[in-house]
């Protein structure tokens, strides 16, 4: 019996621990942070497209994420795509609503980019 198809997300993490990767501050020529952005509990996962679920079509989309010195995604965009425009615009789309605990140079929230990948599988 298969399980619900899952969309996954990797938590924004220092480079080199996972494959989500930083890609800096838009502030000051990519200036560093004391922490980086961290997605909300809350946020919700992308919806798997009907047909692609039933015909168990899966794919991983990475996105380069702007968030918003007071947690909000200010810009969201493809940079490698899933090769099924669906999953692609589900995670676009899901993105766009998160919410984030903000990066932070010492105690003041700064905007910053990291490449978020989301990978849509079905769990056997």
């Amino acid at each position: 019996q298969a399980s619900l198809p899952a969309a996954t997300i990797a938590e924004v993490v220092e480079p080199g621990e996972s494959d989500v990767t930083a890609v800096g501050a838009k502030t000051p020529q990519g200036a560093k942070v004391d922490s980086l952005p961290k997605p909300l509990p809350a946020n919700r996962e992308p919806e798997y497209p009907e047909e692609l679920r039933r015909r168990q079509i899966g794919g991983r989309v990475i996105l380069l994420v702007t968030i918003a010195a007071d947690g909000t995604v200010s810009a969201v965009r493809v940079v490698e795509s899933s090769n099924q425009p669906a999953l692609d615009q589900s995670a676009v789309t899901a993105v766009r609503a998160w919410r984030f605990e903000p990066a932070r140079r010492g105690a003041v929230a700064v905007e910053f980019e990291v490449r978020l990948p989301i990978s849509f599988t079905i769990r056997r």
